[in-house]
């Protein structure tokens, strides 16, 4: 006589699957009018608090030029660098986040975004000075 072993592994994950959609179904329901209400609220007063960053205007901008040295040297790499920006939309201060693994390279980059144009940061509506971060792809292709 042979013993067969049944398998309830697949029917039990069936009925938990089951009710754990109703449970989420009931609470859903239940709590519809009270989510739709903190979004609600939670979206109002974002606008009302909204802290923008400061946006780089492209076109006050121009490609930073590839230093001799480092052409010489086929130097690339991603310089992450940061960038101050005071209310009036002019460059304050910088500070590099992650090297490119070329320190000219990385002054390059600073150098010309720091003569950068930027649309300033602003809180509740007013500009203000803030930080953003500028990342730059040095490629020899």
């Amino acid at each position: 006589m042979e013993i067969k072993k049944l398998n309830y592994a697949p029917l039990l994950l069936t009925s938990v699957v089951r009710a754990i959609s109703h449970i989420f179904l009931i609470f859903g329901v239940m709590m519809k009018k009270s989510l739709i209400a903190a979004l609600f609220l939670a979206s109002a007063s974002s606008v009302f608090a909204s802290e923008m960053s400061p946006v780089l205007e492209k076109q006050s901008c121009e490609k930073p030029a590839y230093p001799k040295a480092s052409l010489m040297n086929e130097e690339s790499g991603t310089v992450v660098f940061s960038v101050l920006v005071g209310p009036d939309g002019n460059v304050m201060d910088s500070k590099i986040d992650k090297s490119s693994g070329s320190k000219t390279l990385d002054k390059a980059a600073l150098k010309t975004y720091a003569a950068c144009k930027f649309k300033p940061g602003t809180k509740d509506g007013k500009p203000q000075q803030a930080w953003t971060k500028i990342e730059y792809v040095w490629s020899l292709t």
